[in-house]
Formats: structure tokens, sequence, C-alpha cells
């Protein structure tokens, strides 16, 4: 931590509980689809999942753009069908 202000050392701290809140309540989710893992471990495996993002030409007025995964391992694969994810996948339009 760089912070050298009350302030700013008081909103780190505040960042970082947040920051574990949420990853313990996405851990909890995970494991009640049977992956009992540490936080860690769990955010490891979902840094392993990249999106890639193909925009073609104009149609019309609206750009359209696909969007698709390109390692989607059984866990991360099992997660976007649990919480019906991939309706945010399958086409972006902007």
């Amino acid at each position: 931590m760089h912070h050298r202000t009350d302030e700013k050392i008081k909103v780190h701290a505040f960042y970082c509980v947040l920051a574990l809140t949420l990853a313990s309540l996405l851990n909890k989710e995970v494991e009640a689809l049977g992956y009992k893992m540490s936080i860690n471990k769990m955010l490891d495996r979902f840094s392993d999942a990249q999106q890639v993002i193909s925009v073609y030409p104009t149609v019309g007025n609206k750009k359209v753009a696909k969007a698709s995964f390109s390692r989607l391992d059984g866990f991360f694969k099992k997660y976007v069908e649990e919480y019906g994810l991939e309706r945010y996948i399958s086409t972006i339009k902007q």
C-alpha cells in the first residue's frame, strides 16, 4: 500500500474488504455447483477464461459483435450454463 493520508488508507482498506466479501460470495456459488476450492484457486480458474469479441461491419445502423470464450473448461462452462450467461456471450449489439 502506497498511501500516506488517513482517508486514502481507509478507502484502500474498504476496497480490500469489499473484494474479499465478493470473492467469498462467488466462492459459495461455485461450491454450490459442486466445485470445492480455495478462493485463490477459484480466481485462477476464472482468470484462465479469455473472451474474444469479433466486430463485424455495420448492419443497417448497428454494429454487430460476436463474443465467445476461447478456453472453457468444465468448471467455467458449468458456471456459464447454471447462471444463463450464454445469452450475453452469443451476440453483443452496440
